[in-house]
């Protein structure tokens, strides 16, 4: 959930509601636009705050100050 912000970057369901995510999963069948705009979305997310390069840098900074 701290990561996921409805339709911009993943969809949520209801935990332990199998019912649930299969009506999600079923809106995302069936809408070409939105899953176009989700991968679009999510693509540009992970390349800009979950690449290696980020994640290293972060911990590096966190490393650094503990010594």
């Amino acid at each position: 959930r701290e990561l996921v912000k409805e339709w911009k970057t993943g969809i949520l369901f209801k935990p332990g509601d199998p019912e649930d995510l299969a009506r999600r999963c079923l809106e995302l069948i069936q809408n070409q636009e939105k899953r176009d705009m989700l991968c679009s979305n999510v693509r540009a997310l992970v390349l800009a705050e979950r690449s290696w390069d980020k994640i290293v840098n972060e911990y590096e900074e966190i490393y650094q100050a503990i010594l």
